[in-house]
């Protein structure tokens, strides 16, 4: 991937607005696009990709990007793809004070500092 201009958006940021495009969220995230986002993503930059099934349906995804110096240590990143849709609170500090975060959704908390 290369540089734009300055009056066009970076191609990593195009990219992850394509990811946060897959529909992601609970109850039902839709896991085979987001491999399929990962798997197409590292054919584009001549990546390593691996799936793992760990359970019935649900695959890890392991991209490899190997470094120029094996002597040098490796790193991990990780993270997950589902997410936790948000909602307001009736009573809480968002509509008492016009504001503050979204309570995730079934949190049994106000997030109220």
């Amino acid at each position: 991937m290369t540089s734009k201009g300055p009056e066009e958006e970076h191609p990593s940021v195009t990219l992850f607005r394509q990811y946060l495009r897959i529909r992601t969220v609970q109850p039902k995230p839709d896991y085979g696009a987001a491999v399929a986002f990962f798997e197409e993503t590292a054919r584009q930059l001549g990546l390593g990709c691996q799936k793992v099934e760990v359970a019935p349906g649900y695959v890890v995804t392991v991209l490899t990007w190997p470094g120029t110096n094996p002597t040098l240590s490796s790193i991990l990143l990780n993270s997950h793809t589902d997410v936790v849709p948000v909602f307001k609170v009736p009573g809480s500090c968002e509509e008492a004070e016009g504001g503050g975060p979204p309570v995730p959704q079934n949190h049994p908390h106000d997030l109220c500092a």
